[in-house]
């Protein structure tokens, strides 16, 4: 069960992590870690 959002989306900018990761990967780490926060 895996959400794939937009690059630019209102949780990641959320997200406390900086923004100098850009790869995807990174991405959906945090969006991972987002969707099991909340």
């Amino acid at each position: 069960m895996q959400q794939v959002r937009p690059r630019k989306s209102p949780k990641n900018a959320m997200c406390p992590h900086p923004k100098i990761f850009t790869t995807d990967l990174t991405e959906d780490v945090h969006s991972f870690q987002w969707n099991k926060k909340v």
